[in-house]
């Protein structure tokens, strides 16, 4: 019998206990990965609550003493460099066959090195922003290419990520892999809905409070909306760096008490608030 079974090395800069849908995504991925049979081990930066996160899947990960998620960025290359060496260390301990990077930044840059150093071939996950944010900087834009276009596979999200980057690089092999639900999160016993929204309409917004969330198109929409529905609520989940701006244009338009910010929700809650809403957007 052919042995199909390969080492996997994951390089994430997102990865539980951190929010965010990427750092979902990584662990979905990650336990899919380890259900199908695959051996796997996961580089990942030292978050506040590690210690206490519940990995039902004991997966094998590795956090990085070096890099801790909130200061990724202050020094690029620094990071690159920590991703680069533990990978290194692992590739030729563990003999891995492919690297999977949860976005080109960093961990995918990291991943490149160990390609053209050690032959590895590694797959990247595009999810949007990523891929698009970079077109601000004629140097950052280089360096995805780079990364991008030695890619054995990059993993879009939508049918949008993947236009975005064959606009980029219409000769890179790129694959829509949608991302999956675990459905157990959703269908548990949930909290009591909360009492203050009992009656009203409840209008749902779960992502980072930044520009292509759209969080502001529906906020101007709402006293539309309201006009016909006068019991509806728009509750917004996320943080980001729009949060002031968002709150002001509530407060232009006269819509506190239709408007709620829950800020940053732990993903044990999600479901609820999920299950809760009448409509997603």
């Amino acid at each position: 019998m052919i042995d199909r079974q390969k080492n996997i090395l994951f390089l994430t800069i997102d990865f539980p206990p951190m929010g965010g849908g990427m750092a979902r995504h990584c662990y979905d991925v990650s336990v899919a990965l380890k259900q199908a049979g695959e051996k796997l081990v996961i580089l990942a930066p030292r978050v506040e609550g590690q210690e206490y996160f519940e990995d039902k899947e004991k997966l094998e990960i590795r956090r990085l003493r070096a890099i801790r998620d909130k200061k990724i960025f202050d020094s690029y290359l620094r990071s690159v460099w920590v991703y680069f060496i533990k990978g290194f260390w692992y590739c030729l301990t563990g003999r891995v066959k492919i690297i999977f990077a949860n976005t080109w930044s960093v961990a995918g840059v990291a991943a490149f090195l160990l390609k053209k150093l050690l032959g590895v071939p590694y797959f990247i996950f595009a999810h949007g922003f990523d891929v698009y944010a970079p077109q601000q900087s004629t140097k950052a834009m280089k360096l995805m290419k780079v990364v991008l276009r030695n890619a054995s596979v990059v993993i879009a999200n939508s049918h949008f990520t993947h236009s975005l980057i064959k606009k980029i690089l219409p000769d890179t092999k790129v694959v829509i892999v949608y991302p999956a639900i675990d459905v157990e999160r959703f269908t548990s016993s949930m909290p009591s809905f909360d009492s203050k929204l009992k009656g009203k309409r409840i209008i749902l917004t779960v992502a980072r409070l930044v520009e292509s969330k759209g969080q502001e198109a529906v906020i101007r929409a709402l006293p539309r909306v309201i006009k016909q529905i006068p019991e509806a609520v728009y509750r917004i989940v996320g943080d980001g760096p729009l949060e002031p701006q968002l709150k002001e244009l509530v407060h232009s338009l006269g819509l506190r008490e239709y408007v709620i910010f829950e800020g940053r929700v732990d993903q044990r809650d999600l479901a609820a608030y999920y299950q809760q809403c009448d409509i997603f957007v």
